[in-house]
């Protein structure tokens, strides 16, 4: 069973239908065997880091936003360009930027614990040991120096929608925030309401550059348009 997945799968133009469908199919195909299981937790190449931390948060967009425009096409890139993804329908072409809010240092060492062991705590803060700068996960044995490492989740949107606001993008981006850690679905869930009022607050008070704003997680797509422009990404 082959593990990898190349550049040129990840760039190829899509239609809303059609990148849903592949990524199911890459989703089975790592599901496959340990061997794939082991080497998409792990393995460092481009490829992959864009795939978990991109083209998954492109995926949970057009799942679970009902205002999405199926007709659009979308050209994911894995460059240094100064956007994430392409949206074409037609002549027209707009811009996805995406961001990740949250802890990548303690997802990275549940990604390894799992690899490890099988199994990992599926709630709980994560630590770190200021000792021997091990992250530990809530249950298992911290030291009195241990510290949490999980911050505010609406601290972390704001910061990432200040540092994103800072740079230069094309005309016509959207800035896709992807909450994408599981650990933290059910307390969003609870605090949905609350969080996007508070981050409404956050954007009407700042002059951001972008068209709209996308907060996504596994479950649930909030968005918030920013400029009054008609875009070929939603309804």
């Amino acid at each position: 069973m082959d593990c990898t997945i190349t550049k040129d799968e990840i760039e190829t133009q899509r239609t809303v239908e059609e990148f849903l469908d592949w990524v199911d199919a890459v989703i089975e195909r790592f599901k496959s065997s340990k061997q794939c299981r082991e080497y998409f937790r792990t393995n460092k190449t481009t490829e992959i880091k864009r795939f978990r931390e991109e083209t998954f948060a492109l995926y949970y967009l057009f799942k679970n936003c009902e205002t999405i425009n199926y007709s659009i096409k979308i050209i994911q890139k894995t460059g240094s360009q100064n956007y994430d993804a392409k949206i074409l329908e037609n002549k027209d072409e707009e811009f996805i930027e995406i961001t990740h809010p949250l802890n990548g240092k303690a997802e990275k060492a549940r990604m390894k614990q799992l690899s490890q062991a099988g199994h990992v705590p599926a709630s709980g803060e994560v630590y770190k040991k200021t000792k021997d700068k091990q992250y530990v996960f809530d249950g298992a044995p911290k030291d009195e120096h241990s510290i949490v490492e999980q911050k505010d989740i609406i601290a972390l949107i704001k910061d990432a929608l200040s540092k994103k606001s800072s740079k230069n993008y094309p005309e016509k981006t959207s800035l896709l925030i992807y909450l994408d850690k599981g650990t933290h679905e059910e307390d969003f869930t609870e605090s949905f309401t609350k969080e996007v009022k508070e981050l409404d607050a956050f954007i009407e008070e700042h002059k951001l550059i972008f068209n709209s704003v996308f907060l996504v997680s596994n479950k649930h797509c909030y968005l918030k348009k920013i400029r009054d422009s008609i875009s070929i990404l939603y309804k």
